[in-house]
């Protein structure tokens, strides 16, 4: 919300100088102005990129798996029918509701089949885990480092 405000002022702030500098020769003020109404549109990028992806956001303690960050989930492993490793993903159609930048995908998606699944990708590995739920929640999740193992300890 706080973030809405800020775009607000700042794209009004925008609007006043292009208004203020129409017809001047001297049009600093306005590249000014542009300047900081690109860098107010970019900022969320810049700010939520860091939080969006990260090896350390998907971990297993105490017998529970933590997917943290946008989208996030704990799950008991009492909850988990199955987590195994697989080598391709569904074919995805539509993203319903997350995240796509690069490689990172992120949230709720509906693939051909007309399922919904959560991804949690961080790279263009090819190395996924697939984790269903006892509650019928299919989940795919891969590491920037493909050597990076999720597992319960038995």
């Amino acid at each position: 919300m706080a973030y809405l405000l800020g775009f607000s002022l700042v794209s009004l702030f925008c609007l006043y100088a292009v208004y203020q500098y129409k017809g001047r020769k001297n049009h600093l003020g306005l590249y000014i102005a542009v300047i900081i109404g690109v860098l107010a549109l970019l900022s969320p990028f810049i700010l939520y990129a860091p939080q969006i992806s990260g090896d350390e956001r998907i971990f297993i303690k105490d017998d529970t798996l933590f997917i943290n960050g946008p989208y996030s989930k704990t799950i008991p492993r009492r909850e988990i029918a199955s987590l195994q490793t697989v080598d391709s993903l569904p074919d995805v159609d539509l993203r319903t509701d997350g995240i796509s930048f690069g490689n990172i995908d992120i949230g709720h998606f509906r693939t051909e089949d007309n399922e919904d699944i959560l991804l949690y990708l961080n790279s263009s590995s090819t190395k996924f885990y697939f984790v269903q739920t006892t509650k019928g929640e299919k989940i795919y999740l891969n590491f920037k480092d493909s050597s990076k193992v999720l597992r319960f300890d038995k």
